[in-house]
């Protein structure tokens, strides 16, 4: 068995990119954890879909992960770095389901590919039991959503029409259908900064 030495892991019920990684976050120095190479659609179902993992391959990498605690190792007994040489992913698998993953450093994911240039494939026994719900945004533009949608609720009927005309051009005097498309335009990146920065800026005014 291949293994990678000394990374970094931040695992999550959310998969992150890690310049997306909080300050809060639980990172974890992994000393030892073992590089198994799959097929392309394996990895994509590790990753993006509830799985049951064999028992079969949970006793392959069983209290084959150490990570530094403190002064002394931990020994995560169900995880491993997956790859199908092309993209890389940690996962910590609870009560046989691949409840937590998490990417790598950039430099870290480099390393994991080179070993896989010489790692043959890997068949692994699970099944599909659920799909996972990502989203695509960051953490940061999922905190300005929930910013504005809160902001929204208690923005005044003057101050609402003003930032709808002033985002869409038209007026309209239907606090619910003004609400609602704000709400369905933030989606979008420039939409949302904008609308963002205007209740940052509004509130700065009003304190």
């Amino acid at each position: 068995m291949k293994y990678i030495y000394d990374i970094l892991v931040n695992f999550k019920r959310e998969i992150y990119d890690f310049y997306d990684w909080n300050k809060e976050d639980k990172i974890i120095n992994i000393r030892k954890i073992p590089v198994i190479k799959v097929k392309k659609e394996v990895l994509y179902d590790l990753i993006y879909k509830k799985v049951e993992i064999s028992d079969e391959f949970l006793k392959s990498i069983y209290n084959k992960t150490d990570a530094f605690h403190q002064i002394r190792f931990q020994v995560l007994p169900y995880a491993s770095v997956f790859t199908d040489g092309n993209m890389v992913c940690a996962i910590k698998f609870h009560y046989k389901r691949n409840e937590f993953v998490s990417l790598l450093l950039f430099d870290e994911e480099e390393e994991v590919l080179d070993i896989a240039k010489k790692m043959d494939i890997t068949d692994i026994s699970y099944k599909i039991i659920g799909e996972k719900n990502f989203s695509l945004k960051t953490r940061r533009e999922m905190k300005k959503i929930t910013y504005i949608q809160n902001e929204l609720k208690n923005i005044t009927v003057d101050e609402l029409k003003y930032l709808y005309f002033d985002c869409f051009n038209k007026k309209n005097i239907n606090e619910n259908e003004m609400r609602l498309e704000i709400n369905n335009h933030l989606n979008e990146r420039s939409f949302l900064d904008y609308v963002y920065d205007f209740f940052s800026l509004t509130s700065k005014k009003t304190n």
